[in-house]
């Protein structure tokens, strides 16, 4: 398998650093604005974006989600949501709408690992 850019945006330094040994087969950037800009998306030109939300955040995460399937140069970036807490309508709109792949923390490293390997 290849190596590939993987962009994490989350508020939390140690749920980044799991996250950077859970993927450490993949080339890691880590940010610790969950609701980056589109530029500093586009500025990581990564394979990957994985969101780590908090349960106040899924609102601006499912609308910077949409922007980046409107953004013609990031509309086919996968994008993977962490959440702890998401309601039916949430996940609905998350995973149909804005076509994210959200995992429910606490989540298996393993299921991570198998859900990028699937969009990279």
């Amino acid at each position: 398998m290849a190596t590939k850019r993987v962009l994490i945006a989350g508020h939390e330094p140690f749920a980044r650093q799991v996250l950077r040994a859970t993927l450490e087969s993949h080339e890691i950037e880590a940010i610790d604005q969950p609701m980056a800009t589109l530029q500093a998306i586009r500025d990581a030109e990564a394979d990957l974006l994985i969101l780590d939300a908090k349960p106040s955040a899924t609102r601006g995460a499912l609308e910077l989600a949409q922007s980046i399937r409107r953004s013609k140069g990031l509309r086919h970036l996968p994008v993977i949501l962490l959440a702890r807490e998401l309601s039916s309508s949430e996940r609905i709109a998350m995973e149909v709408e804005a076509q994210v792949h959200c995992l429910a923390k606490p989540f298996s490293p393993l299921d991570l690992v198998r859900t990028v390997q699937s969009l990279v």
